[in-house]
């Protein structure tokens, strides 16, 4: 079967012995299928798969294609294409359609890194609200909240938000909604829901977010049933959960610049702390708090003209950095560092001057700190923090 997300198509060619798993992702994924599509359509495949259709990409431009080859077991069927992946192993059974949708996003996010802004993270376009994209750590009720907003709009994606850098516009990534369900065990497993059986709709494309909302759901009766409320959070606050939420956000040109830029025209990011989902789309559409409006600018890394010497400190290589009234976000690849005091002082200093001696930092550290006793041991302590984050050597 042939699925179109955006400008990506997506071939999936199952084994025999897969016949059923097929089926059921078909029915999963029918609301995305390719205009022109049939279940036959290299669908099933007994003796592998055709020349060229290993599980790899036909190209990174517009319009290219993907192709996943879905075994019973890792080695089955045989690839004409030297490059070609091997195929994935599904084990049969309940889980066998989450899998398939785990993988056909894990390689949308390979596909698109570095191209598209992508968040981990559930989004819906509400009438007279906007797009709303959902941020928040695993457990925190994305994919239930997504179902429940969805019902009062149209469903966009409940696991990977994908935004234009640019001017945001969302392209919908609608998978099947996951769920997780108690087994009679007691274990939790992860199962995949069809839309019409939630009685949400997809939608292909929507304007950029007009809420970005990072949830704290209450849990194990602390709070009252009715309880919700919604607060704006600084960059400081909401920067490093959004960035915790993507894998590769750090590979877009201007990483940290986008998306305060998005938050920034969303009015800063909202907390959502609440008990039920359900109360959620009165809350938004009841009216949130005032805009917040911060100061900031982008700091970029500058190669430099020449190698430091053995007695100097110098920076390393991050992708971009945001200053903001007491802070230095600095983002590379891993993570994202929050600077201040000394630390962001010594930091910036390093950028601006480039490589410096100890004794040249110590320095200027006290032309703009002034005199202390202990601002050689401060200096030590700093450095020492910056070559543990990996942001100084």
């Amino acid at each position: 079967m042939a699925l179109q997300i955006g400008e990506i198509e997506i071939d999936l060619v199952f084994d025999a012995e897969h016949e059923q798993l097929a089926g059921e992702v078909t029915h999963l994924w029918r609301h995305t299928r390719r205009e022109g599509a049939t279940h036959s359509e290299g669908a099933i495949h007994g003796e592998g798969m055709s020349d060229g259709e290993g599980a790899t990409s036909a190209g990174r431009g517009e319009g290219r294609t993907l192709r996943r080859h879905y075994a019973v077991a890792g080695d089955g069927g045989a690839s004409g294409s030297a490059s070609a992946e091997p195929p994935v192993a599904v084990a049969p059974g309940a889980n066998a359609a989450y899998a398939v949708s785990c993988d056909i996003t894990s390689a949308i996010i390979r596909e698109l890194a570095g191209a598209r802004m992508l968040l981990h993270a559930g989004a819906v376009n509400l009438p007279g609200i906007g797009t709303v994209v959902l941020v928040g750590p695993s457990g925190a009720g994305k994919s239930t909240a997504t179902t429940v907003l969805a019902r009062q709009g149209a469903y966009l994606t409940d696991e990977l938000t994908i935004m234009d850098s640019g001017d945001f516009r969302v392209t919908a990534f609608p998978k099947p909604i996951s769920r997780v369900e108690v087994m009679a065990s007691g274990t939790l497993r992860k199962i995949d829901q069809g839309l019409p059986a939630l009685g949400i709709s997809p939608e292909a494309v929507a304007p950029a977010p007009s809420v970005v909302l990072v949830l704290d759901r209450v849990r194990n009766g602390s709070a009252p049933r009715d309880e919700v409320s919604l607060s704006r959070l600084p960059l400081r606050e909401s920067l490093p959960l959004i960035v915790g939420q993507s894998s590769s956000q750090w590979k877009l040109e201007r990483p940290l610049s986008s998306l305060a830029e998005l938050l920034e025209g969303c009015g800063g990011a909202l907390a959502a702390r609440y008990v039920e989902a359900d109360l959620l789309h009165a809350a938004l559409a009841g009216g949130v708090p005032d805009p917040l409006r911060e100061t900031w600018h982008s700091l970029e890394f500058e190669e430099p003209t020449q190698r430091a010497s053995p007695r100097e400190v110098s920076l390393a290589r991050f992708s971009e950095a945001l200053a903001l009234d007491s802070e230095i976000l600095v983002l590379r690849p891993g993570g994202l560092v929050i600077l201040e005091g000394v630390a962001a002082l010594v930091w910036d200093l390093l950028r601006e001057e480039g490589a410096m001696t100890h004794e040249s930092l110590w320095r200027r550290m006290v032309s703009e700190l002034g005199e202390d006793a202990q601002s050689r041991v401060i200096l030590a302590q700093a450095l020492d923090g910056l070559a543990r984050l990996r942001l100084a050597r």
